[in-house]
């Protein structure tokens, strides 16, 4: 049996597609695994605050398998995805803070995102560049698991990090350009994914759940650590 991975995140759109990504994987989710208590993003960047969740989420295994709640799970690891969108206009706002930008729904959001760009002037479409950014951090690897990665030269994008705690970790960051369309467009997708426009028009709320993982920036940290994270999953 693969090694077991909890995904660190309770947002279930992200679950789906992470899912699409290592379907090989063994994952485990946090509907199954439920934490006492939600660590604090408190980091000023992406990869900052995927280090804190997947280093929580490294401690919550450790608590579970003592407790007797992962039958099989030797040397599970943690994946935390932090992610957002980051406008020019508004200094790289809503960055870090993408998923708290306003309070109520997804919608509520993209809505608070469009009145700033008109209270800032931001018009023209050159004026409304952005980008999503995701980072995706892995914790739980071992001296062993080090080895055999050796120094990421292998793998492309792939970078080493380490948590508050001290924990090593792997690093991978995925970014997809555009901007800020004036209006929301298309039902697919979650997020900022209706207001986001590619460089041929399309919103990402547009797209098919391929089309979209072809191109997102979740999609391409997913393949940066892919390979990586299929070589771990098989070790023993």
């Amino acid at each position: 049996m693969s090694r077991a991975v909890l995904l660190m995140t309770g947002n279930a759109h992200k679950v789906e597609e992470l899912r699409a990504f290592f379907p090989w994987a063994r994952l485990l989710t946090l509907r199954d695994h439920p934490l006492d208590a939600e660590p604090v993003e408190d980091a000023d960047t992406f990869e900052g605050n995927a280090l804190i969740k997947a280093s929580a989420g490294l401690a919550h295994l450790a608590a579970r398998s003592r407790a007797g709640a992962l039958p099989g799970a030797e040397y599970p690891l943690a994946l935390a995805d932090d992610s957002g969108v980051s406008v020019d206009a508004l200094g790289g706002a809503p960055g870090v803070l993408s998923a708290r930008y306003a309070p109520g729904s997804d919608a509520d959001r993209a809505r608070a995102l469009l009145s700033a760009l008109d209270r800032a002037g931001a018009h023209a479409p050159a004026a409304r560049a952005a980008r999503f950014t995701c980072a995706l951090a892995l914790c739980g690897l071992t001296d062993a698991d080090a080895a055999l990665l050796g120094d990421l030269a292998a793998f492309e994008g792939l970078a080493w990090g380490e948590t508050a705690a001290g924990e090593r970790a792997l690093l991978a960051v995925g970014r997809c350009e555009g901007l800020i369309a004036p209006s929301p467009a298309g039902a697919g997708g979650f997020g900022y994914d209706p207001v986001f426009a590619l460089p041929d028009g399309r919103r990402v709320a547009e797209l098919s759940a391929a089309e979209k993982a072809a191109v997102s920036h979740r999609g391409a940290a997913a393949r940066a650590l892919s390979p990586a994270l299929r070589l771990l999953c098989a070790a023993r």
